[in-house]
C-alpha cells in the first residue's frame, strides 16, 4: 500500500471546532483530529490533474455559456 504523509503539529494541545473557528484569518493550520497541524500542499501531481479536469470541463460547459475556476 502506499504510505501516509504526517503532518506537522503546530499546537499540541487539542482543539475544539468553536476554537478552532475562532482563530485569527491568517493563523495557518487546519483542525485534524481535533489538533492545528500544517495545512497540506498539492504534489504536482495533483495541480497537473486538476489543470487537466479545467480543460475538460471548460470544454463542455463554454458552449453552454458556463464558466470553470479553479479553486484559488
Amino acid at each position: 500500500m502506499g504510505s501516509r504523509a504526517t503532518a506537522e503539529i503546530l499546537r499540541p494541545e487539542p482543539m475544539t471546532l468553536e476554537q478552532w473557528a475562532g482563530l485569527e484569518e491568517d493563523q495557518p493550520g487546519e483542525l485534524l483530529d481535533g489538533h492545528l497541524v500544517e495545512e497540506e500542499v498539492p504534489t504536482t501531481l495533483h495541480e497537473a490533474v486538476v489543470s487537466w479536469l479545467i480543460e475538460v470541463l471548460r470544454g463542455w460547459a463554454r458552449p453552454r455559456g458556463g464558466w470553470v475556476f479553479g479553486s484559488e
